[in-house]
Parts: C-alpha cells; structure tokens; sequence
C-alpha cells in the first residue's frame, strides 16, 4: 500500500508495485482456501481493480503532468500578481492568486523548488550561482524560440522555448530564471511542454525519454522587463541556476492594443 501510494497515478511508479499486488493472491495458499460465492468475489474485484488503476494511470498521465505544468505556471503568475498563461486550471485570477500558489508552496515549501518565487526583483543569490569558469551552455542547453509581448497586457513578455540540463541534455529543468544584465530575476517559466523534436535532437531512445522526460523539454513563462532591456536566461536545478542563453533583446512594447 505504501509503494501504491508512491505511484501517485503516475505509470512510471506504478509498474512494480503493480507485479506485488499481483502476487498477493499468492498468499492465500498459505491459508485455506477462500470459501463463499462473496469472498471470492471480492478478490477478482480487486484483482481487477488493480489493473483498471493501472490502465487509468498510464493513459491519465498526460492529464496529471499537465496539472502540474498548470500549477507551476499558476504560482509563476501569482508571484507576479497576473493572469496565468494556461487557463485550466482556474478563469479567476483569484482563485489562482489565492489558492494555487498557497497550495503549491504549502506542498513545497520544505524544498528548494519555490526559492525562485520570492527571487522576482531580487539579484539571483551567489550561492545559487555555479563556478564562474562554468561557460555558457556547459551545463545547459536550451533555445529561445519566442519572446513577445503578452497580448492585452504590455507589462509582460511572453517567452517560449525548450531547456535540458548537462553537456548532452540528459537531464531535465523544472524551472527557467530570466535576469536583466544588472542580475536582477525579471521572469520565471516552467517546464513541461510536449516537444519530441528536442527527444530527437538529443537522439535519446526510450529508455532515456522515460527516464529524463526529454520530450517535455518545452518552457512557457512570463517576463516583466523594459523594451531593449538584455536578457539572460538560467535552467534551475536543485537550488543552482546554469545559464544557457546571454544578452536576448527583449521585444518593443506592442501599443497597438492601447491605440484601439
């Protein structure tokens, strides 16, 4: 029950739990045997139900990871007392604002996964810094794809893109830092985005792409700069940050839907 309770749904923890739920009917020849029409039927009742929960976590998995996608891009959009970019989760900015960030940092607020949330207008701390000899794109990889202002709402820049961690990518981010050039954190974006061009571009097999998600690679996020402002982008990973990307342009303000 407790390896059960691990697997959370998520297929990828639920394979070998699986195979000892199955053996438990193996027990019962130590007892004697099950008797009464009710009994028995209780055990193929469970028995099947351990493989509908086993089917119902692998083709539910999309659905949890998107969740999770939406819960981080929640807390970012708190964080900046805005709207979230992915709407799935909740229209009311409210209910983000109030509840999703709480319960996100409620559940993981012993780790250093939410540092960054309290970082926006603040330098990145040193020791979340790696050593300056560290070159660009030594320990992550990554690629800016877009970066533009959010619509109906000039104050922001939206970036997407994707971000692996290590020399070959075989690593994953759950998190993008965006700085100005004074290291001062003006963005934040999440990881999860479906892209298996990046799986094929790191030539990972499957073996690889279902330990390290590098189908998932993709980042959305948001960006509170100054047009012309230079910017510098980090994948984070465990309470350090590895830039991959130096000196981007972020976009001109976009007036177009102030003059309508």
């Amino acid at each position: 029950m407790t390896a059960l309770g691990r697997g959370a749904l998520a297929y990828r923890y639920m394979l070998i739990p699986t195979l000892y739920i199955l053996a438990m009917p193996g027990l019962f020849s130590l007892r004697p045997p099950i008797k009464g029409r009710g009994k028995q039927l209780v055990v193929v009742v469970f028995l099947f139900g351990v493989f509908g929960l086993s089917g119902a976590a692998y083709l539910n998995d999309d659905a949890l990871r998107s969740r999770q996608f939406m819960i981080r891009d929640g807390a970012i959009a708190a964080a900046f007392g805005t709207d979230p970019l992915y709407r799935g989760l909740s229209p009311d900015r409210n209910k983000i604002n109030n509840h999703v960030c709480p319960f996100f940092i409620k559940h993981h607020g012993d780790s250093r996964s939410v540092n960054m949330l309290t970082w926006i207008g603040k330098p990145i701390p040193q020791d979340a810094l790696p050593d300056p000899s560290d070159s660009i794109g030594s320990q992550s990889m990554g690629h800016i794809d877009s970066l533009e202002n959010r619509k109906g709402d000039s104050e922001f820049d939206v970036v997407q893109g994707w971000v692996r961690l290590g020399p070959k990518g075989r690593r994953k981010a759950e998190w993008v830092i965006i700085t100005n050039t004074s290291g001062v954190v003006v963005g934040l974006a999440t990881t999860g985005i479906e892209r298996p061009d990046v799986r094929n571009h790191l030539q990972a097999n499957w073996l690889d792409d279902l330990r390290t998600q590098s189908n998932r690679a993709g980042f959305s996020g948001l960006i509170r700069s100054q047009p012309d402002d230079e910017l510098n982008f980090y994948s984070y990973d465990d309470g350090t940050c590895y830039q991959f990307a130096d000196n981007v342009k972020a976009p001109e303000a976009d007036t177009s839907s102030s003059n309508e």
